[in-house]
């Protein structure tokens, strides 16, 4: 385990914010789906201090969306599992190459789209009262398809700010 030091907990705290920053100013697409910018930051803390410090950044980031935004907790909820879906083989498996990041990209599209939607169709889909028959029809016409576009847009950003992350550390 990685020592804790006041830089890392500065970071913490500031990728926290800024990912609380730019979960509010999120791109309603259909409701509950909405585009953001804030897992960002939660691939940067992953990628550059590790999953734990990148598991608390999302935690955080939630928390205050819950506090501040009055939303049901159930998106805050999908949100963290999301960004976790996202973070994690990000900050695990760190390739050079371009096939081999392409490779890891694609890998990361698919489990997230797949894992996310398994998690919607079992929890949230339930919980905001629509009806089994409707869930799938559903996941493969909207969820699916909102979830490779935004995943993919994440991974795209993250690879463009990738060489500056590297620099830095």
């Amino acid at each position: 385990m990685k020592k804790i030091t006041t830089r890392n907990l500065v970071m913490i705290a500031l990728l926290s914010g800024l990912s609380y920053l730019f979960f509010m100013w999120e791109i309603k697409i259909i409701d509950p789906l909405e585009f953001d910018f804030s897992d960002l930051f939660v691939m940067i803390a992953g990628y550059s201090m590790g999953v734990g410090p990148g598991i608390l950044v999302a935690v955080i980031k939630n928390i205050l969306h819950l506090m501040f935004k009055n939303s049901g907790l159930i998106g805050e909820v999908t949100n963290v599992v999301y960004a976790l879906l996202i973070m994690i083989p990000v900050a695990m498996f760190k390739v050079d190459g371009w096939k081999e990041k392409l490779a890891l990209y694609i890998t990361v599209v698919i489990f997230v789209s797949l894992s996310i939607n398994v998690f919607n169709y079992f929890i949230s889909m339930p919980i905001y009262g629509i009806p089994s028959p409707e869930r799938i029809p559903m996941i493969v016409s909207v969820f699916i398809p909102f979830n490779i576009i935004k995943t993919s847009i994440l991974l795209l950003v993250f690879t463009l700010i990738k060489p500056i992350l590297d620099n830095i550390n």
